[in-house]
């Protein structure tokens, strides 16, 4: 299901004494955009603790990621 605003939250977990943890999957970006890059861009809106781009492109010949937040609220 989706959330408001068209967005759909992928994972959300609580393990032992870790925060929140959010995953979001993000593609269409530029392929000039390195790890830090799509770090820097995400960490303006949460507290980012992970980002994972995928060596390959999709089906569709577009390059996609992962990004896990910390403590990501429903405002």
């Amino acid at each position: 299901m989706y959330d408001d605003g068209g967005w759909r939250t992928v994972a959300q977990r609580t393990t032992g004494n870790q925060k929140d943890i959010t995953t979001f999957f993000f593609s269409k970006f530029p392929d000039a955009f390195s790890k830090m890059d799509l770090w820097r861009g995400f960490q303006l809106w949460a507290w980012v603790c992970e980002v994972f781009i995928a060596e390959k492109k999709n089906y569709w010949g577009v390059l996609y990621d992962f990004v896990q937040f910390l403590d990501v609220k429903n405002e």
